[in-house]
């Protein structure tokens, strides 16, 4: 499981993640960081309908 964002990103940079994935973060990133700042999960459908729950963590879990 990826628990930050700078961890998805490192992920997607080193080719860890299917392309749909990567294709989409790359293309949604601004409304992916947009509904981060509203601290609201944004929600990534892949091909075969899997779904990535995007969302802030809480700050005493992501200190853990």
């Amino acid at each position: 499981m990826v628990t930050s964002l700078s961890k998805l990103a490192a992920l997607i940079q080193d080719g860890s993640v299917p392309a749909w994935m990567r294709e989409t973060v790359t293309a949604k990133r601004e409304e992916i960081l947009n509904a981060l700042e509203r601290n609201q999960p944004y929600t990534l459908t892949g091909p075969l309908g899997e779904e990535v729950i995007i969302q802030r963590a809480d700050k005493t879990a992501a200190a853990a």
